[in-house]
């Protein structure tokens, strides 16, 4: 990678306090110019606990990782016309990509894709959409390609979810729902979809629907980009959740993708926390659901899922047992059901997102 990728790693000291096990760049990084790829955290099929990623294994597959794994990666991809861009004649053969089109592929995963810097085309069979900084993809097992445009690299994330070992590639899951009003909440997120025909089509370009902008929080937000609802069992799996109560984290025993708003401190603090917590209360009430909360420490909060965070904008402080650890934009967190708080020193807010992999119980 042309830029250093940061990847903080969390996890439990030899006394239970929550510590950081690593903080830098991850290993096993392909770098050329205007190209590259950090492998940022895989998980494999069985999650019994939190603490059970790890590095990839540069033996494996790289276009999709194993039947129901997780792989996690940052990826520089070059201009379209620029002769960095990675050889492909190893993958002539691979029946994953269309040898009469360039460039274009399809898997068994869900691709949760999240546009960093730059901007980049997203192809499909008949139509394509440009997609630019804070933009977010859902792509569902279709053909595709991706085209940098301009003339600088184009910087994302990509989650890809691979479907369980026996999973049924026809099984359809609820899908996007409608977005009804435009709130300023969430990001722009395209879904795609592979039609009975076999053509890979665009369902939706528009913000989430389930949206929970707190207003006695200070500008605090938060927006459910997917869910998986529970196991994937095909690149079709998931969708959002039905209209209600907003819910914070993973259905079913799934992967959640979230993303959100932490207004500064300081403007927190002049908020009334007795309407806060009725405002949650009412409007979400199953945020301390799959987790626990500290009673004497407000915010201090552990989880009971692997939690992979991207800091987009602002700057944020991961408060720790073990001390603070302060992140900007672009860093990395892998966050393994350890005890901790977020907090915003700063004077803007903090937008992250998360993508929230459930796992049996954090405890020891």
């Amino acid at each position: 990678m042309s830029r250093k990728v940061r990847r903080v790693v969390t996890g439990c000291d030899d006394a239970g306090q929550s510590t950081v096990l690593s903080d830098g760049e991850p290993p096993g990084i392909v770098s050329t110019k205007d190209f590259g790829r950090a492998d940022l955290w895989t998980l494999p099929a069985e999650r019994s606990h939190p603490e059970c990623g790890g590095e990839h294994d540069p033996s494996g597959d790289y276009l999709e990782p194993p039947p129901g794994a997780i792989a996690w990666r940052s990826i520089r991809m070059a201009p379209a016309d620029s002769p960095f861009q990675p050889r492909r004649q190893q993958l002539e053969d691979d029946p994953r990509y269309d040898a009469s089109r360039p460039g274009m592929h399809r898997t068994d995963t869900i691709d949760w894709i999240t546009i960093f810097d730059g901007e980049i085309e997203l192809i499909l069979d008949d139509d394509s959409l440009r997609l630019g900084p804070g933009d977010c993809a859902i792509q569902r097992g279709t053909w595709h390609a991706w085209r940098v445009v301009g003339d600088r690299p184009c910087e994302f994330g990509a989650l890809m979810l691979r479907s369980i070992d026996g999973g049924d590639p026809s099984t359809e899951g609820v899908g996007p729902r409608t977005t009804q009003d435009t709130a300023g909440v969430g990001p722009r997120r395209v879904v795609t979809h592979l039609r009975s025909d076999g053509r890979s089509v665009f369902i939706q370009d528009s913000e989430p629907p389930n949206q929970l902008r707190l207003e006695h929080g200070a500008g605090m937000a938060y927006s459910d980009i997917w869910q998986t609802l529970g196991p994937v069992t095909s690149p079709a799996a998931g969708g959002d959740a039905p209209p209600g109560p907003f819910e914070f984290y993973a259905l079913g025993g799934g992967v959640a993708w979230k993303h959100m708003v932490i207004p500064p401190a300081a403007d927190l603090a002049l908020v009334d926390p007795d309407a806060l917590a009725s405002e949650y209360t009412m409007r979400a009430p199953g945020m301390a659901a799959g987790g626990e909360h500290d009673p004497n420490r407000p915010g201090r909060h552990r989880t009971n899922s692997v939690d992979l965070v991207q800091i987009l904008s602002g700057r944020i402080t991961l408060e720790l047992d073990t001390g603070p650890v302060e992140l900007e934009p672009g860093d990395f967190v892998v966050q393994q059901g350890t005890w901790h708080t977020w907090n915003n020193h700063g004077d803007e807010p903090c937008v992250l997102q998360a993508m929230m992999v459930a796992t049996q119980s954090a405890r020891r």
